[in-house]
């Protein structure tokens, strides 16, 4: 019981950490372009018109789903409440709506990292699980890219579920975990096939790295 609480901690720390000044901290250099291919992508699932879910060379990438349904939520309560939806021309609405997705991505990574967790925990220890964790919350460069507004930390988390599942299943070898492997790659390939080789790679690398440093530290405290 003590110790559901300790992984509880570690996924409120992961968001409290990540919360703070989104939507005015930082747009990176293709944030506008990723908020418009979200509102394109969006327009032409609700046209069915499915052949403009291609945008340029992203054919429907993660980051546009999940934002979409922001936006979505975003335009159904504005025409609830104000019946004046905004768009991304709104220079007022686009602060508002960048710190709303992004909050929102960092929500959907927790959830991530709290599926982590329990797969190094089955896989490991409850200390090498805990320090995962801890590193996961402070590390600087994941810091930093879960309050891009960017596809590259959806690569990043859905990649390390994905391998840590697909590990669980060869030490239980359990169908369903199998599938969960497969449920977390599909979010994952959904930019350009070269994502699978590329994230696959960082993903393992990291992982590894982690779980090692983990690994020292037990042994060391």
């Amino acid at each position: 019981k003590n110790l559901l609480w300790a992984y509880l901690l570690v996924v409120l720390l992961f968001v409290l950490v990540r919360l703070p000044g989104l939507g005015s901290d930082i747009l990176n250099t293709d944030g506008e372009r990723w908020h418009r291919r979200s509102e394109n992508f969006l327009n032409a699932l609700r046209q069915k018109d499915y052949k403009s879910t291609y945008q340029r060379y992203h054919p429907g990438v993660t980051l546009m789903w999940f934002n979409s349904i922001v936006k979505y939520a975003s335009y159904k309560y504005q025409l609830t409440y104000t019946n004046n939806p905004q768009t991304l021309e709104n220079r007022g609405y686009f602060v508002v709506i960048h710190a709303w997705s992004k909050s929102f991505n960092v929500v959907v990574f927790a959830s991530l990292l709290a599926l982590h967790l329990f797969f190094i925990k089955k896989l490991f220890t409850d200390k090498i699980a805990l320090l995962y964790g801890f590193f996961m919350v402070f590390e600087p460069y994941m810091l930093a890219i879960n309050r891009w507004f960017h596809q590259t930390s959806f690569e990043v988390m859905f990649g390390f579920g994905a391998i840590l599942a697909l590990l669980y299943w060869n030490k239980t070898n359990k169908l369903r975990y199998v599938l969960i492997s497969s449920f977390l790659l599909t979010f994952l390939l959904t930019r350009v096939f070269f994502t699978f080789f590329s994230s696959t790679c960082i993903s393992l690398f990291s992982i590894v790295d982690i779980i090692f440093l983990s690994s020292v530290f037990c042994k060391l405290v």
